[in-house]
């Protein structure tokens, strides 16, 4: 069943299926890519979607939690800074020394 309906659907365009289900009231969507996503309006009237500026970036698109309770107020999103920021302070604070971290470093094992 499923290779008929692909090879009927194949016959015409999106646009030209869209303006058939609209007139016949017909609830479709159209598969979308996931680089489509930010261009979403529902997904932005939703709340779905949160627009962050990071400062090496710049405007980043990301997805806020689908999951929402009427007892927790939404948190607003922000840049949490890069990965390996806090490294070297992690380690120091477990006892290692700056020459040990510098070789974790060196030899591409963590990132500082």
């Amino acid at each position: 069943m499923v290779l008929r309906l692909n090879k009927v659907f194949l016959t015409r365009t999106i646009s030209e299926w869209a303006d058939t289900f609209r007139k016949e009231d017909i609830a479709y969507e159209r598969l979308c890519h996931f680089k489509d996503v930010e261009n979403d309006q529902q997904a932005w009237i939703n709340g779905y979607l949160s627009r962050i500026t990071f400062k090496d970036q710049g405007d980043v698109v990301m997805p806020n939690s689908p999951v929402k309770m009427n007892s927790y107020a939404k948190k607003e999103v922000h840049p949490q800074g890069r990965i390996g920021q806090d490294t070297r302070r992690t380690l120091v604070s477990l006892g290692y020394s700056g020459d040990h971290i510098d070789a974790l470093v060196n030899d591409g094992i963590i990132v500082d």
